[in-house]
């Protein structure tokens, strides 16, 4: 088998699993919160960028 397919799959499956664990995460605090988990991204994508750019 070609190694560069075998490196490409086992990547995918970490960024698969890297995915859910992070939309895991976002729905216990969606919970934790009482907010919808759409809401939350926006929140914390909008906060995000406030850092990023230094805007108070």
């Amino acid at each position: 088998m070609d190694t560069d397919k075998i490196n490409q799959a086992k990547r995918v499956r970490f960024n698969t699993t890297l995915n859910q664990w992070i939309l895991i995460k976002l729905k216990v605090l969606a919970a934790a919160k009482e907010k919808n988990v759409n809401d939350l991204i926006e929140e914390l994508a909008l906060d995000y960028i406030k850092k990023s750019f230094n805007i108070p």
